[in-house]
């Protein structure tokens, strides 16, 4: 990193069993705000904040993000991209999880028919960039409130990310189907525009047998860019 070229991000990665049909989960272990090039009341992952402070935090001992693998899953654990179509990919899968980590993420929920999109008052910093199809800032509607659980299964949500627009001409659409599904919802690039194949799949909500994504692609590097 320019400003700390002695920083490291610290994942501590869990084999476990998870319920359901979740491949990983992923969680930032700290988030900070009010630090030196922060935006003022915004949330950041320890490892953004870090990058943006050229501080070490946390401390050199803790991890900065936490990723607890399904040990249920039938995986493959090779890195040559070979995956067979009985198989999920771990490493497709690692990428996806730590770019999570890295604060491709947010904190938009639903409960009794109302949407939040706070944490503890403050929004987020990749929240901050979601805006519907009108171009308005979801961080504009009251909060809680109807009309952001709205917004958020309206399926015409995208991120304000000036790089990606620079990279591929357009805002990246977000991932925001009719049911909110929690973990996936808000958090994910849109299944149906950038499927399995895609370039940009990387960061959509699901991962298919046999498939496998190596790549980065051009909207993730561009929104963890700005963010």
């Amino acid at each position: 990193f320019p400003h700390h070229p002695d920083h490291v991000v610290r994942i501590n990665a869990i084999w476990s069993s998870l319920e359901g049909n979740s491949l990983a989960t992923t969680r930032p272990t700290k988030i900070y705000r009010g630090f030196d090039g922060a935006l003022p009341d915004i949330w950041y992952p320890v490892s953004l904040a870090e990058k943006i402070s050229g501080q070490d935090l946390n401390g050199t001992t803790e991890s900065d993000i936490e990723i607890t693998i399904n040990s249920n899953k039938n995986w493959y654990l090779g890195t040559d991209g070979n995956t067979p179509k009985t198989n999920v990919d771990l490493v497709s899968v690692v990428l996806h999880e730590i770019a999570h980590g890295l604060g491709f993420t947010s904190s938009a929920a639903i409960t009794n028919n109302q949407g939040t999109l706070r944490d503890e008052k403050y929004l987020g910093i990749y929240d901050v960039l979601l805006e519907n199809d009108q171009r308005v800032r979801l961080s504009s509607f009251a909060d809680p409130s109807i009309e952001l659980q709205v917004q958020f299964t309206s399926d015409k949500i995208y991120l304000y990310s000036p790089s990606a627009v620079i990279s591929t001409g357009e805002y990246p659409k977000i991932f925001a189907p009719s049911s909110f599904i929690v973990g996936s919802s808000m958090a994910h690039l849109d299944e149906t525009k950038y499927p399995a194949g895609n370039a940009d799949a990387l960061m959509s909500p699901y991962f298919g047998m046999g498939e496998s994504v190596h790549s980065l692609g051009t909207i993730l590097p561009a929104v963890l860019d700005d963010i």
